[in-house]
């Protein structure tokens, strides 16, 4: 038949095709193979960057980038300089960037760095620094690590030539969550430009955006334009009066959570990007819930997330501040946001409107909204116990089912679980699945299930800033200067007060801003709200004992009651901190070791 004469003949036409392109092809490299180099710069008086590939971590030391290719700069500007570094390891590979971009999955920043443009480091102000499309094409890229190690001062638009930031995370079709540094720009003579910066993130779902300084920025056109998958996008603080911000949201139809500050200058050539509602990611999902069509500020109310974590469920739904129409009038949200905003106070967050107040369950999954790729693996929720409970097999508690009881312990000893999934007794009882992390107890790492009353577990995290917070952990804390954690500041010991300025999320944790700016950990075991505190000094009431550990078991020093010795508390500790079946009690901790509390044996002053 005619179909069958002809399609060997079809097949060779193709297999000749690929033929050809397999002789054009570079060698192909090998993703279990190690990669390094060094970028080539013009100024080599200037301390290049030098990368390593290993195991999809790329890590870039300080120092210049390469040059920047100004001719083609949406092929991505950090997979030119990698492809085009010098002293490539293995001896002989050659890299493309095809090559290159699946295997990147974590981009991390160890020291400062500058970008390439010819002379940005002997001028300081010069104003040809060019980030555009910096880290544009990374489509396997997850995390990036220390960007705030990025110099950004001198960004500027040269006119046919440097864009700024524009397009800078562009086709990162990967990335799930970003929040960003301030990336301060402090070059004010020429246009800068932030343009696109997130353009076609496909996979996207959480932008926070709240420490970005953009005051001498000029240019915010299509910020997160075609980002499809975007939910939730923070704003506060940003300051864009004097910048042009048309199409900030284009293509965004997701788009549910939004936080403006009363800076953000927005135009009425938006207004057909906020009309498409999308019911809050709940059980159960209910469209005419949002019949209204209208946003509504949280105001008095309360929104927030399962772990405060935008990418999960809402763990509260109910807005209670003013409503605003989605057509472009003089009631909508757009028009609320273009004129001088002086009767805005501050930042406020923006949701979807629902008929009837919604109180999501109080037990929420880590389920996520249907638009979200399937490939994207979210990590689950973390909750300590405040009470004694039990550790079953079954979500039917019974006697016969139980594998452990957990006692209840002194906060900075709480046990702590992993949520894998939540269940119902046969009496309609929640109960949360979960792995038991407690190195000592007998159950550890086994699988089974507790109790999801709020009386009895709370998220390991703090969700909602306090004032103020005490460190607790027995080694203390230390400070960052990024939401990471990643670059150590300084150290604060244990009893230390610090006040809190906001709680951000990084990843599927949250972290807490400090008023001086430093970043420290929300863990419940390691800080506490409010002001704790133990006693300056104990004077010995009648002879008693120092101990090397908060057991009391190794005695190494005896105090005489007749001397009635002051000692000095330097910390604290409990007794059987690491036991899941004992509750402990509390030790002072001086120098040399441990003594009791017992207030039989000693004095508390002041």
């Amino acid at each position: 038949m005619e179909i069958n004469f002809k399609m060997p003949v079809v097949l060779s036409i193709i297999i000749g095709i690929l033929g050809l392109g397999l002789v054009s092809m570079p060698r192909n490299v090998s993703a279990s193979t190690n990669y390094s180099g060094t970028m080539s710069v013009s100024d080599t008086t200037r301390k290049p960057v030098t990368w390593t590939l290993k195991e999809g971590l790329l890590t870039l030391s300080g120092g210049v980038m390469g040059t920047p290719d100004t001719n083609h700069p949406q092929n991505g500007q950090l997979l030119m300089s990698l492809v085009n570094s010098t002293d490539i390891k293995p001896t002989g590979t050659t890299l493309t960037i095809q090559d290159l971009a699946p295997q990147i999955k974590t981009v991390k920043l160890t020291a400062p760095i500058w970008d390439g443009t010819p002379n940005d480091l002997a001028n300081p102000t010069y104003e040809g620094a060019d980030l555009d499309y910096l880290f544009a094409n990374l489509t396997a890229v997850t995390h990036f690590v220390g960007l705030d190690y990025l110099q950004t001062a001198n960004v500027a638009t040269k006119e046919g030539y440097y864009r700024g930031m524009a397009f800078m995370f562009a086709n990162d079709t990967s990335l799930v969550t970003f929040t960003s540094p301030k990336f301060a720009v402090t070059a004010t003579t020429s246009p800068r430009d932030m343009s696109d910066m997130f353009s076609g993130d496909s996979a996207l779902l959480s932008a926070d955006l709240s420490q970005l300084d953009t005051h001498n920025v000029s240019s915010i056109y299509q910020l997160f334009i075609n980002d499809t998958s975007i939910r939730t996008i923070n704003l506060a603080n940003m300051a864009s009066y004097d910048a042009k911000t048309t199409d900030l949201f284009l293509g965004d139809q997701h788009l549910q959570n939004l936080t403006l500050s009363p800076k953000v200058h927005l135009t009425t050539a938006q207004y057909l990007l906020l009309t498409v509602g999308l019911s809050p990611d709940m059980t159960p999902t209910d469209q005419s819930t949002f019949t209204s069509q209208q946003w509504q500020a949280v105001g008095n109310g309360q929104v927030n997330f399962v772990n405060n974590d935008p990418t999960q469920r809402y763990l509260n739904y109910n807005p209670l501040g003013e409503t605003y129409s989605s057509s472009v009038d003089e009631k909508s949200l757009v028009y609320h946001y273009t004129n001088d905003n002086a009767n805005i106070p501050g930042n406020e967050t923006y949701v979807w409107k629902p008929d009837k107040p919604i109180i999501a369950p109080a037990f929420p999954t880590t389920a996520v909204n249907p638009v979200t790729p399937p490939t994207i693996n979210l990590a689950p929720y973390y909750v300590i116990a405040t009470h004694k409970i039990g550790f079953y097999r079954t979500p039917n508690f019974t006697a016969g089912s139980r594998s452990h009881w957990f006692v209840k312990k002194p906060q900075m000893k709480q046990p702590t679980f992993t949520i894998l999934g939540t269940a119902t007794s046969v009496n309609g009882n929640p109960r949360y699945r979960v792995r038991d992390t407690n190195r000592r107890s007998m159950t550890y790492g086994k699988k089974g299930y507790i109790t999801a009353k709020p009386a009895y577990v709370t998220a390991t995290y703090d969700q909602v800033a306090p004032k103020k917070i005490t460190v607790i952990a027995r080694n203390g804390i230390n400070g960052y200067n990024n939401a990471t954690l990643d670059h150590k500041q300084v150290s604060y010991s244990q009893g230390t007060i610090l006040n809190v300025k906001a709680v951000v999320t990084s990843g599927h944790v949250t972290r807490f801003r400090l008023a001086n700016g430093h970043y420290i950990t929300a863990n419940k075991r390691l800080i506490t709200t409010g002001k704790v505190t133990i006693p300056a000094q104990v004077r010995v009431k009648s002879g008693m004992n120092r101990y090397t550990n908060a057991n009391l078991t190794t005695r190494n020093h005896h105090y005489i009651g007749k001397h009635h010795q002051t000692l000095k508390i330097i910390g604290y500790d409990y007794s059987h901190g690491t036991s899941t079946s004992v509750s402990g009690h509390l030790r002072y901790r001086v120098t040399g070791g441990y003594i009791t509390s017992n207030p039989k044996l000693v004095t508390r002053l002041n």
